[in-house]
This record gives structure tokens, sequence and C-alpha cells, in this order.
């Protein structure tokens, strides 16, 4: 198991997009798992398109949001569908800022 943190910094987002190439290959070549902790949404929309192209399982990924509760912290697992569309809303400002912003 391979833990990275915020692999993206200072990378420019096609290389970003790179990034998620490498780890699924990584972890088909050589058996690595790995443990990402990003903010980058090119990371994540890579690895949606890399499940609709049938390049990687949506059971092969795992992402996990972690909020805070007034009793502590909490994970929440964001699931994914075989067409690599997230069933479950991400939480309040990831994705919908850029959306918001494009339409201002």
């Amino acid at each position: 198991l391979l833990t990275i943190q915020e692999p993206e910094r200072s990378l420019h987002p096609k290389f970003q997009m790179k990034l998620a190439d490498m780890f699924v290959s990584m972890s088909k070549l050589r058996k690595n798992s790995f443990f990402i902790e990003t903010h980058s949404e090119y990371l994540v929309y890579r690895f949606m398109k890399l499940v609709r192209d049938g390049e990687i399982s949506k059971d092969d990924l795992s992402f996990n949001y972690v909020v805070k509760t007034k009793d502590g912290s909490k994970i929440v697992n964001l699931r994914m569908n075989d067409d690599g569309d997230f069933i479950d809303e991400w939480p309040e400002g990831f994705f919908s800022e850029r959306i918001e912003m494009l339409m201002e």
C-alpha cells in the first residue's frame, strides 16, 4: 500500500490526469494499492473516465470524503456506478463551485 498526499500539487492538469493513468497501470502491473489524498477534480474525472472506458472496475476504486460532525469526523463513501458516474452527491464545495463560477 502506497500512501500519497496531494500528488497533483504543482502539476499541470494534463499531468494530473496522467497520474491517474499511472496509478491504474501500477496497480495492474505491480499489484500496488494506493491511498491517495487529493483535491484534484482532474484526477477524479480521469478515474471516472477510466471506469467508463473499462480500463478499471468501479470496484477497484473507493472515493471517500471526511465530514466534520458534532460527534467528530465521519468518513463517507461516495459510490460509483458501472458507467463511471457517481451515485452519491459530492459534499458541498466539490464540483459545484466550478459550475457556479461558469454560470456567473
